[in-house]
């Protein structure tokens, strides 16, 4: 830590009770954190619910766990070549028990499966072929803040309770990159008709 922190720190808890505050507060962190980004999962599943039930297209979504979420073609189900959304995180995955991760490489190589690569607005990391992940997007999210592009989970949080409809319309942009694009739906369809086991 550098002195300045240490400096911080030293104005921040001047008095005993703002540091045993700070420590009740540091002891009670992860459920703060999940509670912020539980309004934002409330309000992504109200969205994609109701988009559900006046559209009847080739895409799903499902939700699960504190704030992960999958889009996925309701052929193929949610095990398929997907997009998933864990925290700060924006992935194409696929469940390597059910399909071939490694032709799924292969196949995303090729020209002709460029699009959905491209899809993603940034490809921070492209995983080796046996991983299920193939490309992660990390934190590439836009508030106007220093962090801007390079949000991590905790800070992301934040934004999830206080602007929640600013980071819920960021995600589905991000989505609908996809989902709204008709060549990519067919891409899509091909490896995962082509990489089943």
């Amino acid at each position: 830590m550098s002195q300045e922190i240490f400096k911080q720190a030293e104005m921040f808890f001047e008095k005993k009770e703002e540091w045993y505050s700070f420590l009740d507060l540091l002891e009670y962190k992860d459920r703060i954190y999940w509670n912020w980004y539980k309004k934002c999962k409330y309000e992504l599943n109200r969205r994609f619910q109701e988009e559900e039930i006046d559209k009847k297209g080739n895409w799903l979504y499902y939700s699960w766990g504190n704030f992960d979420f999958k889009w996925f073609l309701k052929d193929f189900g949610h095990d398929s070549l997907c997009i998933w959304l864990q925290n700060s995180l924006f992935y194409l995955w696929a469940n390597g028990n059910i399909y071939d991760v490694e032709e799924i490489s292969k196949l995303l190589q090729q020209k002709k499966f460029i699009p959905i690569i491209s899809a993603f607005e940034r490809q921070d990391d492209i995983f080796l072929p046996n991983n299920w992940e193939k490309v992660v997007e990390r934190g590439n999210f836009h508030f106007g803040d220093e962090y801007d592009g390079n949000f991590d989970n905790s800070r992301l949080a934040w934004y999830a309770n206080f602007r929640t409809n600013d980071l819920a319309d960021q995600i589905i942009r991000k989505v609908n990159r996809f989902r709204n694009n008709e060549e990519i739906t067919l891409l899509l369809i091909e490896i995962n008709q082509k990489t089943k086991r």
